[in-house]
C-alpha cells in the first residue's frame, strides 16, 4: 500500500467534507454538530489487497458527547470531541444493493475527483437522514443495550445513557448484573468494569 497516496486521498476527502461545513481536527476525522453535543461520525477504512488501487468502505455513526464524556471520565480515558462513535452502521447496510466500494487508483487520477463527489453526494442523500432518525436518546439506549455483551466500551456507554435519563433503578440493576456476566470475558475485562462501576456516579 502506498501510504503517501492513501494520505493524499484522505486529505482530498477531508477537504471535500470541510467544503460542506464539516470540522476537521485531524486527518481522516471530519464531523459536524447535528444538534447540541451530538456529532456526525464517519469512518473510512481502506484496503489495497496488494493492488495499486485502494478501496474505501464507509461507516457512519453518531457521537453523543454526554455519553462519551461520562464513560471516559470513569475509565480514566481522555475524551476528545468527535473521536469515538456511540452508535454506528455500515453504509452497505444503509444503501443495500446501491452500495459499492469507493475506489481510487493512482494510474487514473482523473477519476479521483468524481469518486470523492460520489462520497459526498451519498453522505448528503443517505447519511444525513440516518443521523436525524437516530439522534434521540431512546434509539441510542436500545442500540447500546443490544451490544453490552460485545464489550468494546458498550457497557460503560449503556450505563452512562441510563444515568443521563435518570433511570437509576435500571442502572443499579445493570451494574449488578454486568458484574457477574463480565466474568465470562476474563480477568482484564472484570478489572476494567470493576474500576468503572466503583468510580461511576450517576449524573
Amino acid at each position: 500500500m502506498d501510504r503517501k497516496f492513501v494520505n493524499y486521498i484522505y486529505d482530498q476527502i477531508d477537504a471535500a467534507f470541510v467544503a460542506i461545513k464539516y470540522r476537521r481536527p485531524r486527518r481522516a476525522c471530519c464531523y459536524y454538530e447535528v444538534s447540541p453535543n451530538v456529532y456526525s461520525w464517519h469512518g473510512m477504512p481502506c484496503d489495497s489487497r496488494g493492488f495499486e488501487a485502494i478501496y474505501f468502505m464507509l461507516n457512519i455513526g453518531l457521537h453523543f458527547r454526554d455519553i462519551e464524556e461520562t464513560a471516559c471520565r470513569y475509565t480514566n480515558k481522555k475524551y476528545k470531541t468527535g473521536e469515538g462513535v456511540t452508535i454506528m452502521d455500515t453504509f452497505q447496510s444503509v444503501l443495500g444493493e446501491k452500495y459499492r466500494y469507493f475506489t481510487f487508483d493512482p494510474t487514473e487520477p482523473e477519476l479521483i475527483k468524481p469518486e470523492i463527489e460520489r462520497i459526498i453526494h451519498l453522505v448528503q442523500q443517505f447519511a444525513i437522514p440516518w443521523y436525524k432518525e437516530n439522534n434521540n436518546i431512546e434509539s441510542v439506549t436500545e442500540y447500546l443495550k443490544a451490544r453490552v455483551n460485545t464489550l468494546g466500551f458498550y457497557p460503560e456507554r449503556y450505563a452512562a445513557a441510563l444515568s443521563i435519563q435518570g433511570k437509576d433503578q435500571l442502572l443499579s440493576e445493570f451494574i449488578e448484573e454486568h458484574r457477574e456476566s463480565v466474568k465470562t470475558f476474563g480477568p482484564s475485562m472484570v478489572s476494567d468494569w470493576e474500576q468503572f462501576s466503583r468510580n461511576f456516579k450517576p449524573t
